[in-house]
């Protein structure tokens, strides 16, 4: 990718001050908070949700089956508000979290145990509990509100393959589709609109259901990686979207694009309405294979997509798959879940070692975004991080559309050229031949000792 408008989750440009995160430059840290303990993964996080509404709660999900609730403010670390103790609280960890569509006041969440619950979250209570079928439950998530009567659909992906469909208000169970991996559902994700059901498991296979035609017990696409462009999703049952288990899937703001995350390391993006391959990220992801929860995919905007990686996280293009920038180092663990605040450009990322870590955009990217709000500017992407502007708007002359054109196409070059350079440095380096040692340095002579006579 070489030239994209920066647009924000809607498609609509963002304000001025907002962060693209595809603007080319990596983001820096606001704050940091260190709730774990530095010798064991017992007070890591295992899922991040943030509240779609307004933005400023933030729930964490942790390995220990705590369930905690943060406000989130425009800069610093977000503020603890409460945190469930005793007999509120998962017994195993907490492999899922969801804020509910139709309230912000009440969200759902599934733990290791097989156990999920609706909870209040003004008491931070749960309000109904009910049992996955004595399946441990991996990942959830509850349907949008645009799902109209699905609304109240809650999709829990469990251990044994299936995934439940409940109403998350009553804990009664709507349906449940068994037996839809062999091994275990890993992930699942719903469409913005509510019409499509994506779920990945072991087997590799992540697979499309329209929640509607559930009982028909039939996909709408299995996704193939060998699929660059036939309609359908390819091989049909016996295909696989990752050489590895699937463990993390999330679609697009507008719902046209689905990202995925295998076990293989690789990152690839689809298209939903037709299943086929779009882009595949050849860099692989460094992913912890024993971990109960899924991996946290965001997307940032429509075209740029957040996944953990390691210790950090990277921002990839949706189209071309190429990486934007990586996170700089600022976990002691493993990064699982990431959330993004649209608003304020926000970054939140949970390690399993118990930090939560508030990225803020830096400086450069907060000036190309907000270059990027004014009519008739492009935002020209660098793989290396380098971001530039170019005025395309035609001047009142009339004549001015081919020179702006031809202005851009002038920078489109000059970026070109300085990926060259850079690549060819990098091949320079790597070519090099190691220094000489330096040479060893002689042993000292001892002197020998006169015996007395």
């Amino acid at each position: 990718m070489e030239a994209a408008a920066a647009r924000g989750p809607g498609g609509e440009a963002p304000a001025a001050g907002a962060w693209a995160p595809c603007a080319g430059r990596p983001p820096v840290v606001d704050a940091s908070l260190d709730l774990g303990a530095p010798s064991c993964r017992a007070g890591g996080f295992a899922c991040l949700a943030l509240e779609a509404t307004g933005g400023r709660s933030l729930l964490a999900g942790g390995v220990d089956g705590r369930v905690s609730l943060f406000d989130v403010g425009a800069r610093g670390a977000p503020r603890a508000r409460a945190s469930a103790r005793g007999a509120a609280r998962h017994a195993h960890c907490v492999a899922g979290a969801s804020w509910y569509c139709a309230d912000g006041g009440a969200f759902a969440t599934c733990c290791a145990g097989g156990r999920a619950r609706f909870w209040d979250a003004a008491r931070l209570e749960p309000v109904v509990a009910w049992d996955l079928g004595g399946a441990p439950g991996r990942d959830c998530a509850c349907a949008p509100a645009a799902a109209g009567p699905l609304a109240a659909a809650f999709a829990a992906a469990c251990g044994d393959g299936s995934v439940r469909l409940c109403d998350p208000r009553s804990g009664s169970r709507a349906d449940a589709l068994a037996a839809l991996h062999r091994g275990a559902a890993r992930c699942v994700a719903w469409a913005p609109d509510g019409r499509l059901l994506a779920t990945g498991g072991d087997d590799g296979a992540v697979r499309l259901w329209d929640p509607r035609r559930a009982a028909a017990r039939a996909p709408v696409a299995a996704l193939d990686r060998h699929d660059h462009g036939a309609p359908g999703g390819g091989g049909g049952a016996a295909a696989t979207a990752h050489g590895g288990a699937a463990v993390g899937c999330a679609f697009a703001p507008r719902g046209a694009a689905l990202a995925t995350a295998g076990l293989d390391g690789r990152l690839r993006c689809w298209d939903a309405a037709s299943g086929a391959l779009r882009s595949e990220a050849f860099e692989p992801l460094a992913l912890a294979a024993r971990s109960p929860a899924a991996l946290g995919l965001r997307f940032a905007t429509e075209s740029a997509l957040l996944a953990p990686s390691g210790r950090g996280f990277v921002a990839v293009d949706v189209a071309s798959a190429e990486p934007l920038w990586a996170a700089p180092p600022a976990h002691r663990g493993r990064v699982r879940a990431l959330a993004v605040r649209g608003a304020t450009g926000q970054i939140f990322a949970a390690d399993d070692r118990g930090g939560l870590v508030a990225w803020r955009p830096g400086p450069a990217a907060a000036a190309a975004a907000a270059a990027a709000a004014a009519p008739g500017v492009a935002v020209v992407l660098e793989r290396d991080g380098a971001a530039a502007a170019a005025d395309a708007a035609p001047d009142a002359g009339g004549g001015g559309g081919d020179g702006a054109a031809a202005d851009l196409d002038a920078l489109r070059r000059d970026v070109a050229a300085a990926r060259r350079a850079a690549a060819a440095r990098r091949a320079a380096d790597d070519a090099a031949p190691p220094p000489e040692p330096p040479p060893p340095e002689p042993a000292p002579r001892r002197r020998k000792r006169r015996r007395a006579p």
